[in-house]
């Protein structure tokens, strides 16, 4: 890795393309087909809608899915 000093301490320079594929893979890669369809259909008999809980707006997240 070539670098460049830009002040005492700091230094500049590129990672590795591998190291960068490493910094920015998905955490939780994309869901399957079937996956997502499951996981899709426990909104439809959620008990008591965390999601609601956690939106900052307040949207009344299951009757919006209901209304689809």
């Amino acid at each position: 890795m070539q670098s460049k000093q830009l002040a005492d301490g700091i230094a500049a320079g590129r990672l590795p393309k591998g190291r960068i594929a490493e910094n920015f893979a998905d955490l939780h890669p994309p869901l399957a087909g079937h996956e997502a369809a499951v996981a899709a259909d426990r909104c439809y008999f959620c008990y008591d809608a965390p999601c609601m809980t956690a939106c900052p707006t307040s949207i009344d997240i299951p009757l919006f899915i209901r209304q689809i």
